[in-house]
């Protein structure tokens, strides 16, 4: 399918302060936003199409912020001179990247903070470099996040497959028993899962200088992950460097890794 952009939105060099625009998409299976400067916040709703608001706008660089759909998903993203985007369809994923590795326009020189209104069963990727948190709030689709110098925070959503923080906290609330495994990264923020009362899942937990806690009393600790693989002189066994355990009947595998920080698993009151 042709690739087609549905709108592009300029800024001009002059500061732009306190700006809002607002758009609508119909409704599709997938959204996916890259942001630089900026945080996401996304509100799961029922309505049947897809609301984008660009707020607290500021700029003195020459920066666009592109709109696109494509296949079965809506991109979002913000675009600057020297910059290379490529859409992959197959993941909905944004990649970014800077010709020649070179930047040439001040990371802190704009400024964009996006608000959806998406339908609840929309699947989201969402990911931001600086100055803004990524909040969702009541989605049942799935849910990749990436933030790399602030907090993500998801509020009543089920089916979380990947969140990354490299040096912000990691809070997530959910409405229900995990049915896919996840993988929860933090290099140095605490890692928070408030679990509905009867959990059923497998905890895989890893960390140099963290520990991991709980209020679930149905735990139990795991057998470690024994991998063979062949060699000259046999099998080669390794045994897994995570911490494994198993709460209530045991389920999909929830994967949470940090470096400074604690991760804490507990029951919602």
């Amino acid at each position: 399918m042709k690739l087609f952009n549905l709108l592009l939105f300029a800024l001009s060099t002059t500061l732009l302060a306190a700006q809002s625009e607002k758009f609508t998409h119909t409704d599709l299976p997938y959204t996916t936003v890259s942001n630089i400067n900026g945080y996401i916040h996304v509100i799961g709703e029922d309505r049947a199409d897809i609301s984008v608001e660009l707020m607290n706008v500021e700029s003195k660089e020459d920066v666009k912020l592109v709109r696109e759909e494509y296949e079965d998903g809506l991109y979002v993203y913000v675009q600057l001179p020297d910059h290379q985007v490529t859409i992959n369809a197959q993941d909905h994923s944004i990649n970014q990247q800077w010709k020649n590795n070179d930047c040439s326009i001040k990371i802190g020189s704009f400024h964009y903070d996006i608000l959806l209104r998406v339908p609840k069963h929309t699947h989201l990727n969402l990911s931001t470099l600086n100055d803004g948190e990524i909040d969702v709030k009541n989605i049942t689709g799935e849910l990749s996040v990436n933030n790399l110098n602030r907090s993500i925070n998801l509020s009543q959503v089920s089916q979380l497959i990947y969140a990354h923080a490299l040096n912000g906290d990691i809070d997530v609330d959910f409405t229900s028993n995990p049915e896919k495994e996840m993988y929860i990264h933090s290099l140095n923020g605490e890692v928070t899962l408030n679990m509905p009362d009867e959990l059923h899942a497998e905890i895989a937990f890893s960390s140099f200088n963290g520990d991991l806690y709980t209020n679930f009393d149905d735990i139990r600790s795991s057998k470690p992950e024994i991998k063979k693989n062949d060699s000259d002189d046999g099998f080669k066994i390794s045994i897994g460097k995570e911490d494994l355990y198993v709460i209530g009947k045991g389920g999909p595998k929830i994967t949470i890794e940090t470096f400074n920080g604690d991760a804490i698993v507990k029951e919602k009151n």
